[in-house]
């Protein structure tokens, strides 16, 4: 089996990070990165899904048909302080922005199940 995981902005941090190193570690899992910044783990016995799915679900790592679309398919350069390139900051925005734009969505009465694709950039290369 495998598990596919929303990981916001491809950060992980404090015990959502230790969490998953001991997951991969105990059950010496393969994991593989996505272009979206998300994670997929691998190689998954069967008896072992609800321990872990639990364990993620408890330090807010979910599966991506728990988690909004908008946030799935959104995505943000790491830009200052991290890249020589950046002019403006991208990444630390885009959770407010995300609510913004899920508020006006909602307003219009587009469904969740609309595909929105936002990406932020912190600058003109667009990384």
């Amino acid at each position: 089996l495998f598990c596919g995981l929303h990981i916001d902005n491809g950060r992980l941090k404090g015990q959502a990070k230790e969490t998953l190193r001991e997951i991969i570690e105990k059950h010496n899992l393969s994991v593989r990165i996505t272009p979206n910044q998300n994670m997929i783990l691998c190689d998954i016995d069967p008896s072992w899904k609800e321990s872990i799915n639990a364990a993620l679900s408890q330090v807010g790592i979910l599966e991506p048909q728990y988690v909004d679309p908008l946030n799935i398919t959104s995505m943000a350069c790491p830009a200052l302080p991290l890249c020589p390139l950046a002019i403006a900051e991208a990444e630390s925005g885009i959770p407010d922005i995300l609510k913004r734009v899920r508020a006006v969505i909602d307003k219009v009465g587009m469904g969740k199940e609309e595909s929105v694709v936002i990406r932020i950039t912190g600058c003109p290369n667009g990384c």
